[in-house]
């Protein structure tokens, strides 16, 4: 037996542009207004956690790359 999440009610203020991207969503999606809202959330937040890790390659690239190009200043 599944059990349901919980859900929670809380009131939003959004941009005008928010809420034309939620309704291009709906259409998309074919649910309603906080059903949509939820998938767009939990989109952003596992991209956010990608483009976290992208940075995170990328500095550690830089700094690699910046170890390979050095050169002796001193002996």
């Amino acid at each position: 037996m599944r059990m349901r999440e919980m859900k929670f009610s809380k009131n939003v203020t959004l941009k005008g542009q928010n809420i034309q991207t939620i309704q291009e969503y709906m259409f998309k999606t074919r649910k309603n207004f906080s059903a949509t809202l939820n998938i767009i959330i939990e989109q952003w937040d596992k991209l956010s956690l990608q483009l976290i890790e992208i940075e995170r390659a990328q500095k550690l690239k830089e700094e690699m790359d910046n170890i390979k190009n050095a050169k002796v200043l001193k002996e």
